[in-house]
Order: C-alpha cells, then sequence, then structure tokens
C-alpha cells in the first residue's frame, strides 16, 4: 500500500485523531506509513520546520482492544516504534490528548481525568516493562486533555497542556512545551485543541456505555463488541441502508421514465415559465441540500460550544478569546464557517471577539475513504490535507466521485435535462 502526502515545508505542527488502533474498519497501515514518513522527514530535513504531531484522541482503541492486543500485533508493535521514534527526536514534540475511548468520561470526566489517565500510561509502562520493549513516550507529561498553543513572551509558540477546564482558567499548566520556532508577529493565536467528547451534546447518554466498555478486560468480550459496531452496525447496516436508498433511486427513476413516457404520449406541454420556475425551485433544494449537509454532523458541537463548553470556562475566570477551536471524535473533517454572536442563545458574548473564533474538524482513519489531518504552518496558515489511498483495486472506485462531492453546476444541467425531455 502506497500513500501520498504533502507537507509544506514550513509546516510546524501536524493534527490527526481517531484513528482507533485496535479497531476494525481503520487505516492503520496508513498510518503507519504516515508515521514512517514523518520520521524520514525529519531525519533527512526536508521536515526541518516541523515542531508537533498531536493526536486529539482516540488514538488507541481501549473500548474494541485490551492493553495486551497493542504489543502483541506486528503492526501495531510498527506504530509503537514510530511513535518512539518521534518522541526522542531532538526538538521535536509528540502529544496526546485522550479522548473517549482511551479514558473514562462517564459523570464530572474532569474530576478523574488525571487519575484515568496515569492508569492508562502506567497500564501500558507495566505490559511494556513486562516484554522488556524500550517505549519511552509513555508518560504523564506527554499525555492531556487539552491543548493551547499560543505564543510565550518571545513570540515564540508553545504547547500548553491541561487536565481540566478550571486548570486552563487558573494557568495551572501540565507540561509547558515551547517549539523553539518563530512566528509572525502581528500573528498571536489562541488555538484550543480536544477530542471532542467535551462538546459532544449526548456525551451523557453514551458517557456510561463507553465506561463499561473501557472497564472490561475480557479480550473475547471486546472482539465481539468490536465485531458488532464496527463490523456490523458501521458497516453491514450501513451497507444495507446505502443499497435501500440506491433501489429508491432506481425506482424513482422507473417512475419518472414512466412519467416522461405518459407526457410524450398524451401530448402534454410544460409552458417555458412553469418550468424555468420547476427548475428554480428544483435547485435551490439541491443547494439547500449541499449546505445543510456540510455541516449538520457538526452542528450540535458547535452550539455545545456557544451554550455551554466556553460559559463554563468563562465562570471559572477565562477571559481570552479562542482563535480556533480544534477536536475530532465525530469523523467528519468539515470547516465549520466563523462563529456568530447573531443568535440569540449567545449574546451573552457580546463585546467579545468570540464571533471571530474559527471551529474546525481534523476528521479520522477509520470507516473513511480518506484520511485527514490538519496542518498548521509558520505562518499560521491552517491547511486541511488528505491521505489518499493508491491501491489498484480501488482506483477506479476512487475516481467515481460521490453526488455529493458534484458541483452544483454538473448536477444543474443534468437536472435541466431531465426536466426539459
Amino acid at each position: 500500500m502506497k500513500i501520498e502526502y504533502k507537507f509544506d515545508k514550513n509546516a510546524m505542527i501536524l493534527l490527526v485523531s481517531d484513528v482507533h488502533i485496535g479497531a476494525l474498519r481503520t487505516n492503520i497501515s496508513l498510518f503507519n506509513d504516515f508515521l514512517k514518513s514523518l520520521n524520514e522527514g525529519l531525519k533527512n530535513g526536508s521536515l526541518k520546520n516541523l515542531k508537533a504531531l498531536i493526536i486529539l484522541g482516540d488514538c488507541f482503541d481501549l473500548i474494541m482492544d485490551t492493553y495486551e492486543d497493542f504489543f502483541e500485533y506486528k503492526i501495531f508493535d510498527e506504530i509503537l516504534e514510530n511513535f518512539n521514534r518521534l518522541h526522542e527526536t531532538e526538538e521535536f514534540n509528540l502529544v496526546f490528548a485522550l479522548g473517549n475511548h482511551e479514558v473514562s468520561v462517564k459523570n464530572d470526566y474532569d474530576k478523574t481525568f488525571s487519575t484515568e489517565r496515569s492508569d492508562l500510561v502506567n497500564e501500558f509502562n507495566k505490559i511494556k516493562d513486562k516484554l522488556n520493549r524500550q517505549y519511552t513516550f509513555f508518560n504523564d507529561k506527554i499525555f492531556s486533555q487539552y491543548v493551547i498553543i499560543k505564543n510565550d513572551e518571545s513570540n515564540e509558540p508553545q504547547l500548553l497542556l491541561y487536565d481540566t477546564k478550571e486548570e486552563i482558567a487558573k494557568g495551572s499548566k501540565i507540561n509547558p512545551i515551547p517549539l523553539k520556532i518563530k512566528a509572525p508577529e502581528e500573528t498571536n493565536h489562541n488555538i484550543l485543541l480536544s477530542h471532542g467528547f467535551q462538546f459532544d451534546p449526548n456525551l451523557s447518554y453514551f458517557s456510561g456505555i463507553w465506561h463499561f466498555c473501557l472497564k472490561v478486560t475480557s479480550k473475547i468480550i471486546k472482539e465481539i463488541a468490536d465485531a458488532i459496531w464496527n463490523g456490523f452496525f458501521k458497516v453491514i447496516y450501513k451497507g444495507s441502508q446505502r443499497l435501500k436508498k440506491f433501489v429508491e433511486d432506481k425506482i424513482k427513476s422507473m417512475i419518472d421514465e414512466i412519467s416522461r413516457k405518459y407526457v410524450k404520449k398524451n401530448k402534454l406541454t410544460i409552458n417555458e415559465q412553469l418550468n424555468t420556475e420547476i427548475y428554480t425551485l428544483v435547485m435551490k433544494k439541491l443547494e439547500s441540500d449541499l449546505k445543510r449537509d456540510k455541516i449538520e454532523t457538526n452542528k450540535p458541537f458547535n452550539e455545545h460550544i456557544y451554550t455551554e463548553f466556553i460559559p463554563t470556562l468563562k465562570r471559572f475566570g477565562y477571559n481570552e478569546d479562542f482563535s480556533h477551536i480544534i477536536f475530532g471524535h465525530t469523523h467528519r473533517r468539515r470547516g465549520i464557517p466563523l462563529l456568530r454572536r447573531t443568535r440569540p442563545e449567545i449574546q451573552r458574548f457580546e463585546g467579545s471577539q468570540m464571533e471571530d473564533t474559527k471551529i474546525l474538524n481534523t476528521g479520522a482513519w477509520q470507516h473513511v475513504d480518506f484520511p485527514s489531518f490538519i496542518q498548521i504552518n509558520t505562518d499560521w496558515e491552517f491547511k486541511l490535507g488528505t491521505i489518499e489511498k493508491k491501491v489498484s483495486e480501488i482506483e477506479n472506485k476512487i475516481k467515481k466521485k460521490p453526488l455529493s462531492d458534484r458541483t452544483i453546476q454538473d448536477l444543474s444541467q443534468k437536472q435541466k435535462n431531465l426536466l426539459l425531455h
């Protein structure tokens, strides 16, 4: 398997999330190649400005696998080795912001997070020592719940790691990590990174399920859960839903064909004005559907940031504004437009710069055709990157773009043809 990756020579930080190592239907071979590429680029100097790789949660899927499993399979072992090489590279930083498939987020997760994080690190180290593996990256200093990126007094970007919202407000960071690189003086970003379960409006409902699955130690039970969730529900069930839609579309096209034949047979006509009105309405509906599809999945998380997360930080005394909030969790890589304060529920932010905050999603490496990442350059440019598979067996499938990827112009002509004939 071969990957194509494109990093700017001034790439400073890379962000990925939701690799789900240990679970079914994840692109771990591509991710391993991705890590190898980073190590090679750091070694040969082509990525000399790259200072950090930050994993925004659900990297190790401990709901679907046990701690021991990560040391039993060669591909997992290679990934751990590549992580370790990155961690031990001089002037480079590997950081993990943990997700709900790694630590329990039941009840008040801020109170339990530090303990959960330490337990995770200790469990990995216990098995590592037992098997005499020389990994050094399993340590509390690079695992956290939140990461903030901002300039220090010398105008150099730094990573600030926190366990709780209250620590963010008080500035009680776990571990400040200077990136030792200059950034433009005219832009001083304050970027908040997390896995994203913190913004999940359904967190209280699902946290109990995640907690139960995390605490199960039986390998067999985890494998069954993996097969049911990632095998059946995520693949077979969703596949059957797509098949159902395909059949419905076929039936609809047959009905359309019958309708056209009826119109032709009975010499019925639609005048030009009515046809134009129909065409306009169809295109408005199509454009509306495409726009809704772009924001629908992440919208509830956006709302939760407005109404719950930021107000909580404010109550704790945090008065700075974020230029960007970046998370994963939803497995949907989509940039959400600028936050606005015109909605009734966010009038509390009037007078702040909250309307200028941008929210981005890193996407995922599981249940996706094209794994993705976010690249932050030394000039604070943000880029959404994609890893493209190059496997001959599926090249034809890749070339067939889904309906939602086509432009409205392409579809409008097709729709117009259907309406005019």
